[in-house]
């Protein structure tokens, strides 16, 4: 793990659903089908949080979009 950029976050209007945009950097301890070792790549993430009943945000899932899409 090398770097993590966190986006903008969004929240729906009754409050009780958010979105945020994660952009993690890594590095390869080895080599893969598609990558060599050393060599860096990027995860995306947008993750989904839902506000329960005590008011505490809770992971829901993600979406990981196409490698090709800019996400921030």
């Amino acid at each position: 793990f090398l770097h993590l950029e966190v986006g903008p976050e969004e929240v729906t209007p009754d409050g009780n659903e958010g979105y945020i945009e994660f952009a993690a950097t890594m590095r390869a301890k080895q080599d893969t089908d598609v990558l060599q070792a050393g060599e860096t790549f990027v995860v995306r993430e947008i993750s989904k949080f839902l506000r329960d009943e005590k008011g505490a945000w809770k992971y829901a899932g993600a979406i990981v979009p196409p490698s090709d899409e800019e996400v921030f």
